[in-house]
């Protein structure tokens, strides 16, 4: 197994499709995270050692790590006998990479060239590559600057199409995005062209059958996005009165077209979706109330097959609170007011 861990920008991105072909291509499975700084780097860190064995091999890419995340990294790499490499370029770093010949450090190159000339990478990412040099080490200079800025203006564009969820998919998409952008900015006489062709990347991605060609793009991508929550089942069924509910969060975005799709298939009596301050969207059809469970147990109300509320613990908490949580404290509601 290959684990990665990368940064949440261009460079890291492209960083770690090199990586994932790495790892097609010698038949090994992987494991991707994208994170920030700070506590997310962290988080990554332990979730990957709580899975690591002596077989695998971790690629950090695109980020600087701290002393003590370093520390933790060299002294489980020792212990279990995982393979460790980090690839970046940040003078951040440059402290750390002094301190251990797993770092590989290089400020003049971005992480997707030192990644590209570490694996000596197949040409068919090399444009890319090239483009995410100039754009990350702000080379302005450089003719082909602006394919470059269109290549990651492609990519930041679409990165609120998903939903926190979906971050699987959502790494999927961008790299399928990337990839397509860089071999058209190669041949392409102009950006406006590229432009064009986006459009058509992104139903391709979305609809790859085109099954949908009297539906809109907008309609597509939660098609798209619904089949991938049903298929990972990304909900908790709940009985609330003999009605079984299904329980789903952080959908706020896509609830009511989401909502309708799933109402049609009739496999639960109604649907309901938290967000993480603690309110709830609430929808069915046909003769199932859901006014009354929300007014019942959630201080809400609203129509017979549209209704909201809130979880008052959570709402009256002030903070966000993480998916477990919400759906915690959703059954406790109910508990607590049956009783």
């Amino acid at each position: 197994m290959i684990y990665s861990i990368s940064h949440t920008d261009l460079d890291g991105y492209a960083s770690q499709l090199i990586i994932k072909k790495v790892a097609e291509a010698a038949g090994e499975k992987i494991k991707m995270f994208n994170v920030n700084y700070g506590k997310s780097i962290t988080n990554a860190i332990a979730e990957t050692l709580g899975n690591i064995s002596s077989k695998d091999s971790l690629y950090i890419t695109d980020l600087n790590l701290d002393d003590k995340q370093a520390e933790l990294l060299n002294e489980k790499m020792i212990e279990i006998g995982f393979k460790l490499h980090v690839l970046d370029h940040h003078e951040t770093g440059k402290n750390i990479a002094a301190k251990y010949d797993w770092y590989h450090y290089d400020k003049t190159k971005c992480a997707t060239q030192i990644t590209f000339e570490y694996f000596n990478s197949p040409s068919v990412v090399e444009y890319l590559t090239y483009l995410t040099n100039i754009y990350d080490l702000w080379q302005i200079e450089e003719l082909d600057f602006f394919k470059a800025q269109c290549l990651n203006q492609s990519l930041m564009d679409r990165k609120k199409i998903f939903l926190k969820i979906l971050e699987d998919m959502q790494r999927d998409f961008n790299f399928f995005i990337i990839e397509n952008v860089s071999k058209l900015l190669k041949s392409a006489p102009d950006i406006y062209s590229v432009e064009k062709e986006l459009y058509e990347l992104e139903r391709r991605y979305f609809d790859s059958d085109n099954r949908l060609p009297n539906r809109t793009l907008h309609t597509v991508k939660i098609r798209a996005m619904y089949n991938e929550i049903v298929k990972k089942e990304l909900y908790t069924l709940v009985e609330i009165d003999g009605l079984t509910a299904e329980i789903y969060t952080g959908l706020s975005e896509i609830f009511q077209e989401f909502s309708a799709m799933r109402n049609e298939l009739g496999e639960a009596d109604f649907v309901a979706n938290i967000n993480s301050q603690g309110y709830i969207g609430f929808r069915s059809i046909g003769n199932i109330n859901v006014a009354d469970i929300a007014k019942k147990y959630f201080n809400g109300g609203g129509h017979k097959n549209a209704a909201g509320g809130s979880i008052e613990s959570v709402v009256n908490a002030g903070k966000k609170i993480q998916e477990n949580e919400m759906i915690f404290e959703f059954i406790k509601t109910i508990k607590e007011k049956k009783c």
